[in-house]
């Protein structure tokens, strides 16, 4: 692969790294408890259900992903996978139907802390 074309797929890598952690932090944090208690109807303890679930989700799988790294020596897969599951999560959040998927939305985003550490 050429430098020029490694350097715009690590520019692309970088920019999704950012958006999604400016998209969690500016928009879903604020935004979940108005979300489920004027969508859902949700009680305050659900609430902090989803918005501990990020955290879970990545305090469960950072150990795992860091197995993986350690395993194949490359983070580059490691990191696009985790991109993929923040955008999947942010996606699940947004098209919700129940208050359940909120919770599996905010899950699977908690797969990104694994880039964070």
């Amino acid at each position: 692969m050429e430098l020029a074309t490694k350097k715009k797929l690590t520019g692309v890598v970088t920019f999704l790294f950012f958006l999604c952690g400016g998209i969690e932090y500016a928009i879903i944090l604020p935004s979940l408890w108005p979300y489920l208690d004027l969508k859902f109807h949700s009680t305050r303890w659900f609430y902090g259900i989803c918005f501990a679930a990020f955290s879970v989700s990545g305090l469960i799988f950072s150990p795992v992903f860091g197995y993986w790294s350690d395993r194949i020596q490359i983070a580059k897969p490691i990191v696009i996978f985790c991109n993929v599951f923040e955008i999947a999560g942010n996606l699940v959040y947004f098209s919700s139907q129940s208050q359940y998927m909120v919770l599996v939305g905010r899950l699977l985003s908690g797969l990104y802390i694994y880039i964070c550490t």
